[in-house]
């Protein structure tokens, strides 16, 4: 070939290249240009936006979204003041179920939409992933605005990993369930309510959790196992049953700025027993959980209930992971007040079992009873038996005379 027709065939390559130009993303309106939302998704590609009018709901639907057809789209309410309600039919295993079993990458956002399991549900969200044992995130899910309610379990990321451990007792975590694909999860300005369980399960996930409300959930507000650089920032947890908020075996962990009130839940006899409002059980062997200028007030059990966590390696055969925590600058009051007798009550209960490694730094928090602030002594860097304001009673005559000039 010579010369001149290897440049002739050069431009005409490139010519061919210039006139395939990329498909647009598209905005597809519900119900304007699809009837429903599901009917939306099915005829969406890759990079859409799905734009739900909320002043035409609710819609009773269940959504799926499976990451080998449509791997990266975003759902969201149009701005009409009105939220974009989805309300599940009967017998739905989930409200929005997102399908990823061959982890392929797959990026999810919804902005603005309620979903409602109407007592009806498994999961208000759900996210399933296949095995894979690697750190890099697979799946990406951002929520803002987003409310879940009156689910089973309000959202769920990966699979379960609880199981019994060698004591026959429920608690512990089974080894080769971690071996799923690691998530990427970030919620902000949502809330999660109401549901028969746990609010949130999250595992294997990096991300955040910030300026959300959780609460008047049947079990655990929000628990995480292998959670790592992940951070929950300025969040309220109210009346969760059982736990507020927990981690299993996590790394570098931020819990910082929230309200952790009121835990509880129910004996069987009527009595008023446990009701943690933070458990921090075991870390991966590096990194540290950090709880920072948090309050944890008002719940049955413990503010803060710190214990290494029960590893089952092989069938019959298990481990002890410790704990790696720093506690600083946190309030607690009121907290303990269920029956001691049926369940460890103290504002800060610290079991290390004997375990090696465990290594938990708590300093200039603050305990609002003295009687009895922890399991464990607490150097002198924290205080107890302070007024929660860390000032005596204002004298009137005392404060600054203010003029507001004309």
């Amino acid at each position: 070939m010579t010369r001149k027709m290897w440049i002739q065939l050069a431009v005409l390559t490139i010519s061919s290249t210039l006139l395939v130009a990329p498909v647009a993303a598209r905005v597809i309106l519900v119900p304007d240009e699809a009837p429903g939302i599901q009917a939306a998704i099915d005829g969406a590609s890759d990079g859409d936006t799905i734009r739900v009018d909320g002043t035409q709901g609710p819609y009773t639907e269940r959504l799926r979204i499976d990451a080998d057809r449509l791997s990266r789209v975003t759902l969201e309410a149009e701005r009409s003041g009105s939220p974009a309600v989805v309300v599940a039919p009967a017998r739905s295993h989930a409200v929005l179920r997102l399908h990823n079993p061959e982890n392929v990458p797959f990026d999810v956002a919804v902005n603005g939409l309620d979903f409602d399991g109407a007592d009806q549900v498994s999961f208000g969200i759900w996210l399933e992933t296949g095995p894979d044992a690697g750190d890099d995130p697979v799946n990406r899910l951002a929520l803002d605005g987003v409310g879940v309610s009156r689910a089973q379990f309000g959202i769920q990321v990966g699979t379960r990993t609880g199981t019994d451990g060698c004591d026959g007792q429920w608690g512990a975590v089974d080894r080769f369930l971690l071996d799923q694909a690691r998530n990427e999860f970030h919620m902000r300005n949502s809330s999660v309510v109401g549901c028969a369980y746990d609010g949130m399960n999250l595992y294997r996930v990096t991300g955040s959790v910030t300026g959300s409300f959780i609460g008047f959930n049947g079990d655990e507000g929000i628990h995480a196992t292998e959670a790592d650089e992940f951070m929950v920032r300025q969040n309220v947890f109210v009346r969760n049953a059982g736990t507020g908020l927990h981690f299993q075996i996590g790394g570098d962990v931020w819990v910082e700025n929230n309200v952790l009130a009121l835990t509880s839940t129910r004996h069987s006899g009527g009595i008023t027993i446990g009701g943690t409002a933070l458990s921090v059980n075991g870390t991966l062997g590096f990194g540290r959980v950090r709880v920072l200028n948090n309050l944890l007030y008002g719940n049955t059990s413990s503010g803060l209930r710190i214990t290494p966590c029960e590893v089952v390696v092989a069938p019959d055969s298990c481990e002890a992971r410790p704990t790696v925590a720093d506690v600083t600058n946190n309030l607690l009051g009121r907290n303990g007040l269920g029956d001691g007798r049926l369940f460890p009550t103290s504002d800060f209960h610290y079991l290390d079992h004997g375990i090696d490694g465990m290594d938990v730094v708590v300093r200039y928090n603050a305990v609002v009873e003295g009687d009895d602030p922890s399991s464990v002594p607490l150097d002198s860097t924290n205080v107890a038996g302070i007024d929660p304001l860390f000032v005596d009673e204002p004298s009137v005559g005392g404060l600054p005379r203010v003029v507001i000039e004309p």
